[in-house]
C-alpha cells in the first residue's frame, strides 16, 4: 500500500513540475525582451510560429532548424575547399626528448591563396600516476603551451616550462592563409618527455 501510494505522488508531482517547466519554457520565450524585434512571434505568440501552435511543434520546428543548419555547416564549413591543406609536425629534436630541447618544423604551407601563420600547441595525454589521480587523466583539449599566430613557418622550440619528465604529450601545427582560414590541426607527434 506504502509503495503504490508513494508511486501516485511521485508520479503527480512529476507531471506538475513537468507542466511547470514547460510553462517556464513558454514565458520565458513569450516575454523575453529580445522576442520584440521582427525575426521573432512578438511577446505572447512564441508557440504560435508552429503549426500546431503549441510546445511540440515548436520542438519539431527546432528540430527541422538542426538539420538544415546542419547540413548548411557542413556544405559551407566543414567542407570548404579553400582551407590550406593539413600539415605535418616533425620533430627534429634530441632522440630522448628533453622537455628543454623539444624542437619540431612543420611542412611546407600548401593552400590557394598566399601564407599568413603558423600555430603550435603541446598537450599533455594519458593517465597520471597514482600519486596524482587527484587531477585525474590528462585530456588535449587542455594545452600546456600555444604559440599564439606565428607570422613565419620555420622551426619552433617549446619553452621547457609546465613540460614534465615521465608525461607523455602530443605537439600539434596549424596553419593560417590570407583569406583567415586555418587548416586542420595536423596528425599528432606523440612522445614522452625526457629529463631537461
Amino acid at each position: 500500500m506504502y509503495i503504490a501510494v508513494r508511486f501516485d505522488v511521485e508520479a503527480a508531482a512529476a507531471e506538475r513540475w513537468s507542466d511547470g517547466l514547460l510553462e517556464a519554457d513558454r514565458r520565458k520565450w513569450d516575454y523575453h525582451p529580445l522576442v520584440t524585434d521582427f525575426r521573432h512571434a512578438r511577446q505572447g505568440q512564441y508557440y504560435k510560429v508552429s503549426p500546431t501552435r503549441d510546445f511540440a511543434g515548436v520542438l519539431e520546428l527546432m528540430k527541422q532548424y538542426v538539420v538544415s543548419r546542419g547540413g548548411w555547416v557542413d556544405r559551407n564549413v566543414a567542407e570548404d575547399t579553400r582551407i590550406p591543406a593539413t600539415p605535418t609536425a616533425t620533430y627534429i629534436g634530441e632522440a630522448e626528448h628533453p622537455a628543454a630541447g623539444l624542437r619540431f618544423k612543420a611542412s611546407e604551407y600548401v593552400g590557394q591563396a598566399e601564407f599568413a601563420g603558423v600555430k603550435w600547441r603541446i598537450a599533455e595525454v594519458g593517465d597520471r600516476a597514482p600519486a596524482d589521480s587527484r587531477q585525474g587523466a590528462a585530456y588535449e583539449i587542455k594545452a600546456a603551451w600555444e604559440s599564439g599566430e606565428l607570422p613565419t613557418m620555420g622551426e619552433v622550440t617549446i619553452p621547457a616550462k609546465g613540460i614534465e619528465a615521465g608525461r607523455t604529450y602530443r605537439v600539434r601545427v596549424r596553419m593560417k592563409d590570407k583569406t583567415g582560414r586555418w587548416s586542420h590541426w595536423s596528425a599528432p607527434v606523440e612522445f614522452t618527455a625526457g629529463a631537461k
